[in-house]
């Protein structure tokens, strides 16, 4: 009778990592969103900030898990911070490839197609407007 109930002591088990498997997030997000990586992959240029603020370069990459944001400006000036994201529906999250390189920070965002619009969830102002290149 102590083997029985422990079989479906186990079982039981089973089947709620099972379900809880299958709830979570898939294709690397998180949240549950119902984006991918893919849906990332690619160059994405502000160009706003190229014509108006004079950056000659300011663009995400974005590679499986992993991204590289980059901002040159006028003057030569170059910003390189590396490191992988996660994202659900609505929320990306940056994570520094090296600790104590630059601080994480996560954003707002809207994918439509080839846009990608990025704004600071804390005060609503926009980062940019992004259009995938590659």
């Amino acid at each position: 009778m102590k083997n029985m109930v422990k079989l479906f002591g186990v079982i039981a088990l089973v089947a709620v990592i099972g379900f809880s498997m299958a709830a979570c997030a898939t294709a690397g997000n998180t949240g549950g969103s119902t984006k991918k990586f893919e849906d990332f992959k690619g160059k994405w240029v502000n160009e706003s900030a190229i014509s108006k603020d004079g950056y000659t370069e300011y663009s995400f990459t974005f590679t499986g898990n992993t991204f590289v944001f980059r901002a040159v400006d006028a003057n030569g000036g170059i910003i390189n911070r590396p490191g992988t994201f996660t994202f659900t529906d609505t929320r990306i999250t940056y994570i520094p490839q090296q600790a104590n390189t630059w601080p994480g920070y996560t954003q707002e965002y809207t994918l439509t197609g080839n846009t990608l619009l990025l704004e600071d969830p804390r005060n609503g102002r926009q980062f940019g407007t992004f259009i995938k290149q590659e």
